[in-house]
């Protein structure tokens, strides 16, 4: 999902060997598995109850904290005091450019007064997609965009 924003070039803190493999690479196929857990495991306990699913539904939780990982995973870390940072939300925010469909979600966040980190904004945008079943169409019209 947004490749092109999302995965930071290699440096030399991600350039680390372990057992002549690439670290970055044992954290992305670890990821990957366990989406796959989250995934089947959602998708078992919303058909063995076969009800909606709410917040406090722990297969969810599991879900979204998953998501999360899954799109930081390849964030360059945050620099100094006058370096650019690059965090989740500002990602999310670059999406309402590749997909107008987001401006709705992305200027709903920015207005919650509740919300004031860039990790809680990050949090409520992908619910707030989720729940308006954007989140699919968001992320291949954004990745449709970067090729």
């Amino acid at each position: 999902m947004w490749t092109s924003l999302l995965v930071s070039k290699p440096t030399k803190k991600y350039g680390k060997k372990f057992k002549g493999r690439d670290l970055v690479d044992i954290e992305r196929s670890n990821l990957v598995n366990i989406s796959k857990l989250v995934v089947k495991e959602l998708i078992e306990q919303s058909l063995r109850y076969g009800r909606m699913l709410d917040s406090d539904h722990m297969p969810l939780q599991h879900f979204f904290v998953v998501l999360e990982h899954l799109l930081r995973h390849g964030l360059r870390p945050k620099k100094g005091l006058l370096g650019p940072k690059k965090e989740l939300w500002d990602i999310l925010q670059m999406v309402k450019k590749y997909a107008p469909k987001a401006q709705d979600i992305t200027a709903s966040v920015r207005n919650l007064p509740t919300v004031r980190t860039h990790m809680g904004r990050a949090r409520t945008w992908l619910r707030l997609a989720l729940m308006q079943k954007k989140i699919g169409r968001l992320s291949k019209s954004s990745e449709r965009s970067q090729r």
